[in-house]
C-alpha cells in the first residue's frame, strides 16, 4: 500500500488555492497510482483465480472419473467374489458328497463305519474268498478237461470163432474184467 501521508499533510498545511490544488492533485494520482496498481494486482489475483478453478474443475473431473472407475472395479471384484464364494459352496458340497460316498464305499468294502446295517462283514475279504474258491474249482475242471481230451475211444473187435473181445485203440483208459463185467476207468 502507498504512503500518501506526505500528501494529506500537504494537504492540511495548504492555504492557498494553488497549494490546495496542488496538494488534492498529488493525492489524487498517487490515489490513481495506487487504485491501479490494486486493480492490476485484482486482475492478476483473478486471473490465478480463474486458472486455480480451471485446475480445481479438472481436479473434480480427474476425481469423478476415478470414483467411477473404482465402482466399476468394486463391482467387478463383488462379482468376482460371489461367484468365488458360489465356487466355494459347490466344492465344499462336492467334498462332503464325496467323503459320503467315500464312507459308503469303505462300508461295502471292509465294513466297520456305522453307516448302514450289515456291514461289518468285510465284502473283500468274502469276494475274495469266494474267488478264490471259484478258481480253484476253475482249476480242478480245467485239469479234468485236459485228462478228458487225451481219452481216444477204444474200438473194439469180437471174435466169434473164439469169442474174445479185442480193443483195437484207445488211449486214457483202462480195462479190467471182474466177476465177469466189463468195467472201464480213466487213467490219470
Amino acid at each position: 500500500m502507498a504512503d500518501i501521508s506526505k500528501e494529506i499533510e500537504n494537504f492540511r498545511s495548504a492555504r492557498y488555492g494553488r497549494e490546495v490544488r496542488g496538494s488534492m492533485i498529488s493525492l489524487a494520482e498517487k490515489l490513481n497510482q495506487e487504485v491501479e496498481a490494486g486493480g492490476d494486482k485484482i486482475d492478476e489475483q483473478v486471473e490465478i483465480i480463474l486458472q486455480t478453478k480451471e485446475q480445481s474443475d479438472a481436479a473434480v473431473e480427474t476425481a469423478k472419473t476415478a470414483v467411477q472407475r473404482a465402482n466399476e472395479s468394486i463391482d467387478h471384484a463383488d462379482q468376482i467374489l460371489t461367484q468365488a464364494t458360489e465356487q466355494a459352496d459347490r466344492a465344499r458340497d462336492e467334498a462332503d458328497a464325496s467323503e459320503g460316498s467315500a464312507t459308503l464305499s469303505r462300508s461295502w468294502a471292509i465294513g466297520a463305519t456305522g453307516t448302514r446295517d450289515g456291514e461289518n462283514t468285510n465284502n473283500s475279504m468274502y469276494f475274495a474268498g469266494r474267488s478264490q474258491a471259484q478258481a480253484d474249482r476253475a482249476q480242478q475242471e480245467a485239469d479234468r478237461a485236459s485228462q478228458y481230451s487225451q481219452i481216444v475211444a477204444p474200438g473194439f473187435y469180437f471174435e466169434p470163432e473164439t469169442a474174445m473181445l479185442y480193443m483195437k485203440a484207445g488211449a486214457g483208459v483202462d480195462f479190467t474184467i471182474a466177476d465177469a463185467t466189463l468195467y472201464w476207468k480213466v487213467v490219470a
